[in-house]
């Protein structure tokens, strides 16, 4: 059953409901949440002016809760209705480097990259970590004359050594501090990642993969650790084009912006990819902060902006608030489950379950969040396919991605 719009008496909380569950936008805080059947219980009493007594009373006339049980989601409920907090805005999340600035000069001997439509120099105080980092990203180099605008570049990333630790710096604003050598790259990767998307038209930004052949694109969010990275590396080889194994970029239209930056495998995965990727096995160690160890190989086949987006698009295009399905291809968002006990199988999601994929993951949103925002989202929701995952191989995986691209 779709959302529909229910109508409340206060003004800064809007409230969708689906045939057992509900969404509360809270136009202050600028948060969207989750509600179950007794959470949209109360919302609606409370609403209606009944008092928390009168609330619990009339939801034991319906239900066998017990007062003790009702308690905890009248709290949560009433906070709510709390509205006297700072207005939060997309801007927040936003690096500090893209305020306005404007471009810089670039000289002919800077190592220049390009990710999506930013231009980026890297410089190394270290010679042999300057190397590693130009080896790695020589895919997307760009040399000074490709340069538009006049050779000018969009953020010069320095990494300095300052009393035996490494720094980063972009744009001269230092934003990351006191790492050790073989913790640079990821953490660059990672700022060229989310530059590059927030500098660019995005409207939402989730953590996963994103892949698109032909026929089919596949969305795979979900928190760290799900298996998105090596099963994006086994779709690459399947002829499927990776658009990030990191963010899943969409712009106003729900077009995919492609990132176009090496995978990191993390190291449970080396031994199998190395089977696919033979040169992982000559690639350097990278450690994350939190301990992870990574190693990073380029993707079969890497989407192109300029080739994919609107010739093929994506499973909805946004007309007049409205979202039609494109016949010519269909989207799978997939959440992987790896688990080696698991007998492969693939379990619808609803909508409701969709959005609490996607922003447990991670997520970020390049307009404000408003409920003609949300209602877009849950119409593109509600017209492309949901589902679960879970296996016990690679070779299960393939099969339940090959199944459901083939339905």
């Amino acid at each position: 059953m779709p959302f529909e719009k229910v109508n409340l008496n206060t003004p800064h909380l809007t409230l969708w409901l689906s045939s057992e569950q509900g969404l509360v936008f809270h136009q202050g805080q600028k948060s969207l949440s989750q509600l179950e059947p007794i959470t949209i219980a109360i919302l609606i009493a409370l609403d209606e002016g009944l008092t928390d007594e009168q609330a619990i009373v009339e939801l034991q006339q319906y239900s066998k809760l017990t007062t003790q049980q009702i308690t905890p989601a009248l709290a949560q409920v009433k906070a709510l209705f709390d509205n006297s907090q700072e207005p939060r805005t997309y801007a927040d999340g936003r690096y500090p480097e893209l305020k306005p600035h404007h471009s810089q000069s670039v000289k002919k001997q800077d190592f220049c990259i390009q990710v999506a439509n930013s231009t980026f120099v890297i410089q190394c105080a270290n010679k042999t970590l300057e190397q590693d980092i130009q080896a790695l990203l020589q895919p997307i180099q760009i040399k000074t004359e490709q340069l538009a605008n006049q050779q000018r570049i969009d953020f010069i990333f320095e990494v300095k050594i300052e009393q035996g630790q490494y720094q980063l710096y972009s744009n001269n604003l230092l934003v990351e501090q006191d790492l050790k050598q073989n913790q640079v790259v990821p953490i660059l990767i990672d700022r060229l990642q989310i530059l590059s998307y927030q500098q660019s038209n995005y409207c939402f930004g989730f953590h996963g993969a994103a892949l698109k052949n032909e026929h089919n694109t596949i969305l795979l969010p979900g928190v760290s650790g799900a298996g998105k990275s090596t099963l994006t590396a086994e779709l690459s080889k399947q002829n499927f084009q990776v658009y990030s194994d990191e963010i899943i970029a969409l712009d106003n239209n729900f077009t995919l912006t492609s990132l176009a930056l090496p995978m990191a495998i993390k190291s449970g995965s080396w031994q199998h990819i190395a089977e696919l990727y033979p040169e992982i096995e000559k690639q350097k160690q990278w450690h994350r902060i939190d301990g992870r160890i990574l190693k990073y190989i380029w993707p079969e086949h890497i989407a192109q902006n300029e080739v994919f987006g609107d010739d093929l698009g994506l499973a909805c295009a946004i007309e007049n608030g409205a979202c039609h399905t494109n016949t010519t291809t269909q989207t799978l968002l997939l959440s992987p489950k790896y688990d080696k006990r698991a007998t492969p199988k693939a379990t619808k999601l609803t909508v409701s379950d969709t959005l609490k994929l996607v922003t447990e993951g991670g997520y970020q949103l390049g307009v404000e969040l408003n409920e003609h925002t949300i209602e877009k989202l849950l119409d593109y929701c509600q017209h492309i396919s949901t589902y679960q995952i879970t296996y016990a191989t690679s070779e299960q995986a393939d099969n339940l991605v090959t199944a459901l691209c083939q339905a």
